[in-house]
């Protein structure tokens, strides 16, 4: 087991590391969205949480992929992926066979 303060500290080495590939990310995220939506967002039913969810984590990825020069092969593939996921919520479900 280790004590708090070796969490912390990996926890510190992490962000650090994090912070050299991705630079301040989490504050582009802000600026982007309050120019895709200017008035805001409004979320009431748990499927409009969960799109946002994705569509959320989506922004973060290719963001975190511009911070990277656009070579970033782990952003991308997760982007995708969330992408992917995000449209599957939007298609009609496929009929029984």
């Amino acid at each position: 087991m280790q004590t708090a303060d070796k969490v912390m500290e990996q926890m510190l080495a992490t962000f650090k590391e994090r912070g050299k590939v991705y630079k301040a990310n989490y504050l582009m995220i802000g600026k982007i969205l309050s120019i895709m939506f200017p008035e805001g967002i409004t979320l009431r039913t748990p499927e409009d949480h969960n799109r946002w969810h994705l569509f959320m984590m989506t922004m973060i990825k290719a963001t975190r992929l511009a911070n990277t020069g656009l070579n970033h092969e782990d952003s991308g593939l997760d982007m995708a992926v969330y992408a992917s996921m995000f449209a599957g919520m939007l298609l009609p479900d496929e009929p029984n066979p």
